[in-house]
């Protein structure tokens, strides 16, 4: 609902305001009598067109304020995450982000494929690394849709680049060594379908961040859940 309606600023609302008011009184002034039935037409017109280009602006605000609101919470949620499991879990360099699921056109069967977007993130990622989507089953946290499940990987065990990643995704994160991708459940009820995933990467091996262990999989399941409810 809201990405199809088109903004409106509070400044060209102003303009719309004023000029619905301003044929208002124009016909009024048009007619000899303003209380003809014509006249009160138009005055009437005018005044709903006013009361609605007035509701879409407030209701526009409304949802860009929770958006924000949502965007901050986001934020804190992957600053606290990254914060928690350097103290309770490895010491070690980490980045966070939360991507989540778009339906896109396909011409498979069935007609559409679950594609990951970034959505939030914590850390230094660059701005080519923010453009890639991945498609279910790409990459770790398109594997995480895939499977339903937490899903790790670590460089040192792949003997081979993987070539389910574009050239382009194989570049941007050459540099990343281990991720742990978990999946983020809509109102955190693991038995509706996922709505995205929510990843922990390092440019450190495996053995020092223990993305592969169960610890680290509760961790961060348990703030996916957070998310989860966020973004429900």
């Amino acid at each position: 609902m809201l990405q199809r309606l088109p903004y409106i600023s509070p400044r060209l609302a102003i303009l719309f305001d004023s000029l619905v008011t301003a044929i208002a009184v124009g016909a009024s002034l048009f007619f000899e009598n303003p209380s003809t039935e014509m006249a009160v037409s138009v005055v009437l017109i005018a005044f709903i067109a006013s009361a609605l280009v007035s509701y879409a602006t407030q209701y526009q605000s409304t949802m860009r304020l929770r958006e924000d609101t949502r965007e901050t919470i986001l934020d804190m949620v992957l600053e606290q995450l990254t914060r928690k499991y350097s103290e309770e879990i490895a010491a070690c360099e980490l980045r966070a982000n939360i991507m989540t699921i778009k339906r896109k056109p396909s011409k498979r069967i069935p007609p559409w494929r679950r594609s990951l977007s970034f959505r939030a993130m914590e850390g230094d990622y660059s701005d080519a690394e923010l453009e890639q989507e991945y498609n279910s089953g790409i990459g770790c946290s398109g594997k995480t849709i895939e499977r339903n499940s937490p899903t790790y990987y670590d460089s040192e065990r792949r003997q081979d680049p993987d070539r389910t990643l574009s050239s382009t995704q194989r570049e941007v994160t050459n540099h990343v060594n281990s991720i742990l991708s978990v999946p983020i459940y809509p109102d955190n009820d693991p038995s509706k379908a996922p709505i995205g995933v929510l990843s922990l990467d390092s440019e450190e091996n495996i053995n020092t961040t223990s993305f592969h262990e169960e610890p680290a999989h509760r961790l961060a399941m348990k703030y996916a859940g957070v998310v989860g409810n966020v973004l429900s």
